[in-house]
């Protein structure tokens, strides 16, 4: 069973927005609104964070460790890739409200900040510069 989360320290996860490609050239004052919302998590290895075809509501941030991303094809489940610490995942599902499009498993003990979809949608509701970054995260999986 995993322990209650704890929320993150703001400037820490800033710090850690701030060296992802995908929020680099995001205003700070964006980004420490987004950086409110995250919590620690632990994944030991084997744990299931996102499972496939489940509706999504956070985004994660590798802190540590590393998550493989499997999807289910007709000939069976297929790892797609191998995220590692600073890679985000679960943006698109809760960017749309819609289902995972992958399950993402713990590869070895992980950690993760975690951004639940109420703060996500709020600041993207006000951050142009944000919305737009996410977006084009979006072109990894073209």
């Amino acid at each position: 069973m995993q322990a209650t989360p704890t929320f993150a320290d703001p400037d820490e996860v800033l710090a850690l927005l701030r060296a992802t490609t995908v929020f680099r050239d995001v205003p700070d004052e964006d980004l420490a609104a987004l950086a409110d919302g995250f919590v620690h998590r632990r994944f030991p290895a084997g744990d299931v964070a996102v499972r496939e075809g489940e509706r999504g509501h956070e985004i994660y941030l590798i802190t540590g460790g590393a998550f493989d991303v499997f999807a289910s094809e007709v000939d069976g489940r297929h790892r797609l890739d191998t995220l590692r610490t600073g890679a985000i995942f679960g943006e698109i599902a809760a960017l749309t409200g819609g289902r995972r499009y992958a399950t993402v498993q713990a590869a070895v003990d992980s950690t993760v900040l975690v951004n639940e979809e109420t703060n996500f949608h709020q600041v993207l509701r006000a951050s142009r510069p944000l919305s737009e970054a996410i977006l084009r995260s979006l072109d990894r999986y073209a």
